[in-house]
């Protein structure tokens, strides 16, 4: 959803509430955070929805990544998980799976390591990521 396309309080709600997801996961923004760029007053900031479009872009996320890696991919997992305090990507793992922590901040560093935008599967916008078909 683009701002443009919010006529509703409820429909600016769910954006912003998407926008501070994506902050979350994609950029690594601390959850302690209750403002944002688009929301520089934190008007627009509820936990309970913020958490529920995290949800949704986590489970989009988990839809679409290959569960397989080449030498390479895991080697930058076990970086990721030794800078993060963990001993190895498994035990990243088990901190993901208790909701202690995302994937999605690994997976824009990592693609900024290779000079990449940070994205969700390709979505450069939470709305892209979230209402994806």
């Amino acid at each position: 959803m683009k701002w443009s396309d919010c006529k509703t309080d409820e429909d600016r709600w769910q954006w912003h509430s998407e926008v501070y997801a994506f902050r979350r996961m994609v950029l690594g923004v601390n959850v302690e955070e209750r403002t944002s760029p688009t929301d520089p007053s934190g008007m627009w900031f509820d936990e309970v929805r913020v958490r529920e479009a995290a949800q949704r872009l986590q489970a989009k996320q988990r839809q679409s990544r290959p569960f397989t890696f080449t030498d390479e991919e895991l080697a930058e997992r076990a970086e990721w998980a030794r800078l993060k305090g963990f001993t190895d990507w498994g035990a990243f793992l088990d901190a993901v799976e208790r909701g202690k922590q995302s994937v999605l901040p690994f997976l824009a560093w990592s693609r900024a390591r290779r000079g990449e935008a940070p994205t969700v599967d390709g979505f450069k916008t939470p709305g892209q990521a979230i209402h994806a078909a």
